[in-house]
């Protein structure tokens, strides 16, 4: 009698081998969710500087190459950003007179006008075609 009374007054202390995998186990999937999470965010900052920095460049290019177009007679050049060098191309695909009002048969515009172009604007690095563009540019 006396050993089924010793059994009966043990008390378990600590915790089985199934108790401690199963909370491994709900572990590593947290951390792992976890883990998922920063990598995610890192990798959506990462694009969103990247396309922030393009942004900002392709404005830069756009209103440079509409300052040449606009002011003198350069259709092609290279400029060096942030030790890039980009090399544009600009050609004409329409050109226009500008209507200061609606036409009436048989009138001409003035040659003063001016007229409406349009560019193709082109813009490579190292061979690579970084962008298209179409700029309108009244030439005076």
């Amino acid at each position: 009698m006396k050993i089924n009374r010793l059994k009966l007054n043990y008390k378990q202390q600590g915790m089985t081998l199934i108790e401690v995998m199963i909370a491994s186990v709900i572990l590593f999937i947290s951390i792992s969710a976890i883990s998922m999470v920063a990598r995610t965010k890192m990798l959506n900052e990462n694009k969103l500087n990247s396309s922030i920095k393009q942004a900002y460049l392709s404005e830069f290019l756009i209103d440079e190459i509409k300052y040449h177009l606009e002011y003198t007679d350069i259709r092609q050049g290279e400029m060096v950003i942030a030790q890039h060098r980009f090399i544009w191309h600009a050609a004409i695909e329409k050109s226009k007179p500008p209507m200061s009002n609606l036409p009436v048969a048989g009138a001409k515009i003035p040659s003063s006008a001016g007229l409406l172009n349009l560019y193709k604007i082109s813009i490579t690095e190292k061979d690579k075609s970084i962008f298209s563009t179409a700029l309108l540019v009244w030439d005076k």
